[in-house]
């Protein structure tokens, strides 16, 4: 089930950088914080090797300083 999310995650990504198109929305800012969940199980990195386009999408949300300010790892 994961992989086919993260699958459906990569084709809504391969045309745009964001989910609703060139800019973050409300949509990116909302599955980020799943997503950085996920990555840190076996079945989400297993997954998301397969997508490139979300991992793509993953760093840019990543680099964005509100997703910097709100990091648990960096307390």
């Amino acid at each position: 089930k994961l992989a086919h999310q993260i699958a459906v995650l990569e084709g809504a990504l391969q045309p745009a950088p964001f989910l609703a198109g060139a800019e973050a929305s409300l949509a990116d800012l909302l599955l980020f914080p799943v997503l950085v969940y996920v990555k840190v199980t076996p079945e989400g990195q297993a997954a998301l090797r397969k997508a490139p386009a979300v991992g793509a999408w993953f760093d840019r949300m990543a680099a964005r300083p509100s997703a910097a300010a709100t990091d648990p790892a960096r307390g």
